[in-house]
């Protein structure tokens, strides 16, 4: 009886710290993008940016597609800038903010955000150096999924010589990150290192190795990239707004922007799981 009633407790206790964190959707901005990348915001048919109208701001999930090489460049209010380059698919699946009352002194109001990306191939390049407290970028990818809590890191998802085999490599400029292979196996990467990964049938491979000098410039060769964007290190500004939890009824059937905007939808077409230990990689 004892245990049920601990068990009781630990639910109440869980449920009650998931209920105190209210997210509300941020902004992400889009730099740079080259032609030939695809964009489409959610529920809506893919098109490209005509350059003279960026930087461009937005607050709707979105998924990137390139057939070749390209590149895009973003950055979040959520405290990251990016750079992807393709051929392949990147989808911006959160960027959300919470706020909390916060215990110290000169603080009334404690901010969380979450970034979640996904991304199937080409090269990835994170500085979540702006992430505050403990907020968090995930990214998932057809191999597993990396999460940071602030740092500098990269991933390159290199396309398959034969159908069954995958290849990758994770680079850390600065901080740490844990990469968790499909399996649910957890490794660790530190600044200064690098992780390449081969996952073939029922094998995967992972090794850690310095990075060498021509390696550790990809941070200056990424910030020199951005050094001529317009206010290039300035994140999209989010103020705290009203919980969708005092949205009235009218509005829900209206199904506005207004409210979409706290609410998480999936994106359309989640990228597809790499997992070695079920079946053979098929791009079917």
């Amino acid at each position: 009886m004892l245990r049920n009633y601990l068990l009781l407790l630990v639910f109440i206790c869980l449920s009650s710290l998931a209920y105190s964190f209210k997210w509300q959707r941020g902004l992400y901005q889009i730099d740079q993008m080259d032609s030939g990348i695809q964009f489409a915001k959610y529920g809506e048919l893919a098109t490209e940016i005509p350059k003279e109208k960026l930087p461009l701001e937005f607050s709707q999930l979105a998924k990137f597609s390139a057939l070749d090489t390209a590149n895009l460049f973003f950055k979040s209010s959520t405290g990251i800038l990016g750079k992807w380059e393709g051929p392949g698919k990147l989808a911006i699946e959160a960027f959300d903010h919470s706020w909390l009352e916060s215990e110290l002194k000169d603080e009334s109001l404690y901010e969380l955000t979450r970034t979640i990306l996904y991304f199937d191939k080409g090269l990835l390049f994170i500085n979540a150096e702006g992430l505050k407290n403990d907020s968090y970028i995930l990214v998932e990818t057809p191999l597993g999924k990396v999460i940071s809590y602030g740092g500098i890191f990269s991933l390159k998802l290199e396309d398959a010589k034969v159908s069954t085999q995958r290849n990758a490599m994770i680079s850390c400029y600065l901080g740490s990150l844990i990469f968790t292979d499909q399996r649910g196996v957890s490794h660790s990467l530190s600044d200064g290192n690098k992780m390449p990964i081969i996952l073939k049938d029922d094998l995967v491979k992972v090794n850690i190795v310095k990075l060498d000098e021509l390696e550790q410039r990809a941070v200056g060769n990424f910030n020199k990239e951005r050094v001529n964007f317009i206010e290039a290190d300035i994140f999209p500004k989010v103020e705290m707004s009203m919980q969708v939890d005092s949205v009235e009824g009218d509005e829900f059937d209206n199904e506005s922007e207004e409210v979409k905007k706290y609410y998480y939808f999936p994106i359309v077409e989640q990228i597809k799981s790499f997992n070695p230990y079920e079946k053979s990689y098929s791009d079917d």
